[in-house]
């Protein structure tokens, strides 16, 4: 990645290249490892060397996460050819490959589940928040994440006395009436859990706990990212949310926010994919 938001296609496909150079090495060693650990079954989220290694060795395994690197790898780099083929086999051979709600298709796979969406459930901690901030209770607070990962370009925060800006990293502020997520002591999933409206990047992990924490969400879409058209038509159905090219946000960024802020939020979507994960390797592990 060069930064949250944009591949570095080059250097992903050389460390492709690079790691299965050298694939029976890492596959031994991985198996070398577990063989020391002499687990009952392993999770994976999603390194498919460590699959291989537990198939090499008989070692029960899950498979568990909404992507997998080799849709990334057909995405932005190459596909159908011997690397390829190693990681789709080791994807294979799990006992099952849970998919949590919102995933990409992964059809290919025989083994693939779909459970419902995981996320964290926050504490509503609005008016503690607004009173650490000395903020009135008609302001709106708006959180801006990506995802905690340096190096996005400041987004261009419109001036509005009625929003109350919490942006997750310093330097992200663009506006004087903005605060960092660091300096209050709230948990992160509290904080997304008690504001108004987040905006952030095309991802999983954002885009669910917003939809489970009942916080409308204005997504900020690339027009690279594999999972999108997935996240956004998941979104759409369960969640009070607006999506807007991220290309476009200087100029349209407070128009779509407005928007989004006088539709009612939608009712907190229970997170199922817990229970349901824990269930199947329950009983692939004979627990």
């Amino acid at each position: 990645m060069k930064g949250p938001l944009a591949i570095d296609r080059e250097a992903s496909a050389a460390a492709y290249r690079d790691f299965h150079a050298d694939w029976e090495r890492h596959v031994a060693s991985r198996a070398d490892a577990l063989a020391s650990l002499r687990p009952d079954l392993l999770v994976s989220n999603i390194p498919y060397a460590s699959l291989a290694a537990a198939a090499r060795l008989s070692i029960p395994a899950v498979g568990l996460c909404c992507l997998n690197w080799l849709d990334m790898r057909a995405a932005y780099c190459a596909s159908g050819d011997r690397i390829a083929e190693q990681i789709e086999a080791a994807y294979q051979s799990a006992a099952v490959f849970l998919q949590p709600a919102p995933h990409m298709p992964m059809t290919y796979l025989g083994n693939r589940r779909s459970i419902g969406p995981i996320g964290r459930i926050g504490a509503r901690r609005g008016d503690e928040m607004r009173a650490r901030l000395g903020l009135g209770a008609g302001q709106r607070l708006v959180l801006v994440t990506f995802g905690g990962v340096p190096g996005a370009q400041a987004l261009p925060l419109p001036e509005d006395p009625d929003i109350f800006w919490i942006v997750q990293l310093r330097g992200e502020a663009t506006v004087a009436n903005a605060a960092c997520a660091a300096d209050l002591p709230i948990p992160f999933i509290d904080i997304l859990a008690s504001v108004d409206a987040v905006i952030a990047k095309d991802g999983y992990s954002t885009l669910v706990e917003a939809a489970c924490n009942g916080t409308r969400m204005l997504m900020l879409t690339r027009p690279d990212w594999p999972e999108t058209p997935f996240l956004v038509e998941w979104a759409e159905r369960n969640s009070r949310f607006s999506s807007l090219p991220y290309a476009s946000a200087d100029k349209a960024l407070g128009a779509a926010l407005r928007g989004l802020l006088v539709q009612e939020p939608a009712p907190p979507l229970e997170p199922t994919g817990i229970d349901e994960a824990v269930e199947a390797i329950a009983m692939i592990a004979h627990l």
